[in-house]
């Protein structure tokens, strides 16, 4: 999934409840420099959210998740793109 991202991804910014996501995030982090070594990673504590969105801001595009991404795969999910106004949304809720 990092491969179609490009060589333009320079930062992921993750947003969770703050309650023990490490696990997942590592294996994201370690993923992500295997195949792009200058990824910065900064983890944010964010609550007014439940699904799991991946947004480029610059783009204003993005999609969303209705499971985790390890949740991927065992059962039915939505995963669907987001609207251009959904994505402003979502940024204004992150104040991005």
């Amino acid at each position: 999934m990092i491969g179609w991202l490009g060589d333009e991804l320079e930062e992921i910014i993750t947003y969770t409840n703050g309650n023990g996501q490490s696990q997942v995030k590592h294996q994201l982090q370690l993923a992500v420099a295997s195949a792009r070594a200058s990824v910065s990673f900064d983890d944010r504590v964010q609550t007014d959210l439940h699904d799991r969105f991946w947004i480029d801001p610059d783009e204003k595009r993005g999609i969303v998740f209705g499971t985790s991404l390890n949740g991927l795969g065992l059962k039915l999910a939505l995963v669907d793109r987001l609207s251009n106004d959904d994505v402003e949304t979502i940024l204004s809720h992150l104040q991005v």
